[in-house]
């Protein structure tokens, strides 16, 4: 897990006796001794402040993952709080809404995304079904785009929603930054 803080994005298999073969996992769906949880803002360190965490979408070159995500309560001197956006972005991650995200992109995948729609064509939904056979090419259906975890009384519910629109925004707007950046 040490070695997974700067890159914590890698698949693991754990064989499954009940199906008999290699399934694979994400560092963030481990079990609760080996799951590894993204901090923000102090290289890598839980902040001092502590913030519970919260489960996020990331969507990476490699595939689809949910893991939890500590934002830093600390301020930036003179500035104040750090919002939740510029702290994803600082961390290499595309924020997939700016009010308070639930999903993040990898910003080498939206530079992927964004040369092969413009080299191949390829759509945004046909780039998140190729992110979702990558993630498990048996149950490709099966993969979550994104999960949200809403609480009703004392229910908590986890509701899965198909984040293909907002995958598509954060495109625009992350190659509408890189153009103006140049």
């Amino acid at each position: 897990i040490a070695t997974h803080r700067t890159n914590p994005f890698h698949r693991f298999e754990v064989w499954d006796d009940k199906k008999l073969f290699w399934e694979k996992h994400s560092l963030g769906d481990a079990s609760e001794d080996l799951r590894l949880e993204i901090n923000l803002g102090h290289g890598g360190e839980p902040c001092p402040i502590p913030k519970a965490p919260r489960r996020m979408t990331i969507v990476h070159n490699h595939g689809i993952h949910t893991f939890p995500v500590r934002f830093c309560s600390c301020c930036d001197g003179d500035k104040g709080l750090v919002p939740e956006p510029l702290q994803l972005i600082r961390f290499g991650l595309w924020p997939g809404s700016w009010k308070q995200p639930q999903s993040a992109y990898v910003i080498d995948g939206l530079r992927d995304f964004h040369l092969l729609s413009w080299q191949s064509q390829i759509s945004g939904h046909d780039f998140q079904n190729y992110l979702r056979r990558l993630t498990d090419n048996v149950a490709p259906e099966d993969v979550p785009v994104s999960s949200i975890t809403r609480r009703i009384g004392m229910t908590q519910l986890i509701i899965q929603q198909d984040r293909e629109r907002e995958f598509l925004t954060a495109a625009r707007e992350f190659s509408y930054a890189r153009s103006t950046k140049r």
